[in-house]
């Protein structure tokens, strides 16, 4: 009998990945959130905000679990509903119980959001405490380490979301489900509410929204650990130019009375988030966003002159 050729990996599984990578949600995101607020570099924050760089993509394998994760975690809460017939005073409080959909936590002007997944009363461990309940899923090793040192410990990029949610409830208690994505195991463990750490955060969420030029980074090395990993890399020690969108436009402002709403000071109106994606042909770069120095701006405001590191003059937007 001969043997079929065999490969490393099969054209068809490769196939699979690429179809989910080239077809994943790369958008930027539309209003700060507590995974974001978990960055350990100001700037990070606040040029994914502004939207200078693209946003991080990943490998088709990554998207599909990132797919499958919103129903497991669904699993997880039913789950927990399901244990009323043993612990008849367990209450899992949702917005929707045939949709399992989260609570969503809206905050600085209407700049920030966080979804949480509910509260859950009458545990077995603290009968009559409300929790905020907040569930998720690693593979076995993220789940070993939660499980060994704690969460805060273990994964300190989880707490802002946990601690925020917390903090607009007024709950002074959290109740963590992690799944092992490999067994199916569960964890659970009871987080306290941090005063301290939540105005912390949004205080940092306020620089952020209010800041019209980036906020300090975390360090000048390129080779920084933290720096080579961050999305926007290219932008902030690249010398790359930033992304042409409304957000990184000099004429855009933040502004308050709605959900992530901005306001164009040039034309006088609303910015729809479409409207901020696309740009338009008045865009003018943030002056720090342009990797050279600014010499020169036309009086009526159309353009303005930056000197680039080899010494040439470039001009953003119509010459005066």
């Amino acid at each position: 009998m001969v043997a079929l050729p065999s490969t490393a990996i099969s054209p068809t599984i490769a196939a699979i990945d690429a179809h989910y990578e080239a077809h994943q949600d790369t958008k930027h995101n539309q209003r700060l959130t507590g995974r974001m607020l978990a960055a350990e570099c100001d700037r990070r924050i606040w040029l994914e905000f502004r939207w200078a760089a693209e946003p991080a993509s990943f490998p088709g394998y990554i998207v599909r679990a990132n797919l499958r994760r919103d129903d497991a975690i669904q699993d997880v809460v039913q789950a927990l509903i399901s244990l009323r017939i043993s612990v008849p005073d367990l209450v899992v409080d949702l917005v929707d119980r045939k949709t399992l959909r989260e609570f969503q936590i809206t905050a600085i002007d209407g700049h920030f959001v966080q979804k949480v997944h509910g509260m859950i009363s009458g545990l077995i461990e603290a009968p009559k405490r409300v929790h905020l309940l907040y569930t998720d899923r690693q593979r076995e090793k993220a789940f070993n380490q939660i499980r060994k040192m704690g969460l805060a410990e273990a994964a300190p990029a989880r707490m802002p979301a946990i601690q925020i949610g917390m903090h607009f409830f007024g709950l002074e208690r959290a109740f963590y489900v992690v799944e092992n994505k490999d067994s199916n195991e569960l964890h659970g463990e009871r987080i306290r509410y941090d005063a301290a750490h939540c105005y912390a955060l949004m205080a940092r969420a306020d620089r952020v929204v209010e800041a019209s030029r980036p906020l300090p980074k975390i360090s000048d090395e390129p080779d920084h650990w933290i720096c080579k990993r961050c999305p926007s890399h290219p932008v902030c020690h690249g010398g790359a130019f930033a992304l042409r969108n409304c957000r990184t436009c000099l004429h855009s402002t933040p502004v308050p009375g709605g959900d992530a709403k901005w306001w164009c000071e040039r034309d006088g109106r609303e910015l729809s988030i479409d409207d901020q994606r696309a740009g338009c042909g008045k865009h003018l770069f943030l002056p720090d966003l342009v990797p050279g120095d600014q010499v020169d701006a036309a009086e009526d405001g159309s353009s303005v002159t930056y000197r680039m590191p080899d010494g040439s003059e470039w001009i953003d937007g119509r010459a005066a």
